[in-house]
């Protein structure tokens, strides 16, 4: 009796823990940063575009322009392309935790009536536990070129150690049209 007892008490927390992992692994979570095309104002050839980009997630970000992409037929090509050197020093935008900001690009010649997108390289501020690693790291290359050590070596310290690999990050589509050249 006690050893069906325990059987069968295994086998439901077996089955709990497998309806947890599927709850789990198929509820999805939704993106981390997310771009949205607010509107266009076209002067000349040139385009100010302006974009709210919202941060979803408990940490900061920044993130770099890459293109802004037109579709021909069934494939995305870039149409612009933003700077691929970004000095030392040179403007960074952040993104706070839980917020978004208005980044308004200025862009020459975009096509009008095809649909566009823009593309971002988006990557995490590692904090904490997650960045000690990378403080230890930049650490190092300070003391060797013989600077001295900006970086926290608390483990659980909320200074930057770096950041995460990556992420792409791609909009709505939208579309440039003629009438956007009446608002100036």
């Amino acid at each position: 009796m006690r050893r069906n007892l325990i059987i069968v008490g295994a086998v439901g927390i077996a089955v709990f823990g497998i309806f947890l992992i599927v709850v789990a692994v198929g509820r999805s979570a939704g993106p981390a940063i997310t771009i949205r095309h607010v509107k266009s104002i076209q002067s000349g050839e040139t385009t100010r575009m302006i974009f709210e980009i919202s941060n979803h997630t408990a940490s900061s970000y920044v993130f770099f322009p890459l293109t802004v992409d037109v579709r021909r037929g069934t494939v995305w090509a870039p149409s612009y392309k933003f700077s691929d050197m970004h000095p030392i020093g040179s403007l960074v935008w952040t993104l706070g935790p839980s917020s978004f900001i208005s980044y308004q690009p200025e862009v020459m010649s975009l096509p009008k009536g095809v649909p566009l997108r823009l593309r971002i390289s988006a990557n995490k501020n590692l904090t904490g536990l997650e960045g000690f690693v990378g403080r230890v790291q930049l650490s190092i290359l300070y003391y060797r070129a013989g600077g001295r050590d900006p970086f926290s070596l608390n483990p659980f310290g909320n200074k930057g150690g770096g950041f995460a690999p990556p992420i792409e990050v791609i909009s709505e589509e939208f579309e440039e049209s003629p009438k956007n050249q009446a608002e100036r």
